[in-house]
């Protein structure tokens, strides 16, 4: 095989992979078109984006717990008030102990060497999209003048 034979070779590999990528890139190019046209109408309102599902669903091992739930037997006052009964295990009952934080202990509150080292590293990592946008922005409008 000569050194001719093979760079032709070559040459028609190196060809037939750059039209595979063509085609490749014309593909995604059509999903990207159709999923905007399918995105279109959803995209001015987020909402739309949003499924929540569920039901409703309780699960007991026995015909004896089943009876004694569906009695109200596990039910406690929730504050106090009779009136208003909820499941022993319920997490409503874990908002009494919740406490508003003092605004003026968190303001007061120095951080840390290191934790301003940290909030430095992620206003970087956050704004750094941010940052190459406007720089592409500025480097496309030099381009067009």
């Amino acid at each position: 095989m000569s050194f001719k034979s093979s760079m032709a070779n070559y040459y028609h590999e190196a060809r037939a992979q750059v039209k595979k990528i063509k085609v490749l890139q014309e593909e995604g190019k059509k999903r990207a078109e159709k999923r905007a046209e399918l995105m279109a109408p959803v995209a001015p309102n987020p909402h739309n984006q949003l499924f929540v599902t569920g039901t409703s669903c309780k699960l007991q091992r026995g015909a004896d717990a089943h009876a004694a739930n569906e009695a109200g037997d596990n039910l406690v006052p929730w504050n106090g008030d009779t009136d208003n009964m909820i499941d022993r295990f319920d997490v409503r009952a874990l908002l009494d102990f919740y406490k508003e934080p003092n605004a003026r202990m968190i303001a007061a509150r120095q951080k840390s060497h290191e934790e301003q080292k940290l909030e430095e590293v992620w206003k970087l990592y956050w704004s750094a999209p941010a940052v190459d946008g406007v720089w592409i922005a500025i480097v496309a409008g030099q381009s067009n003048q």
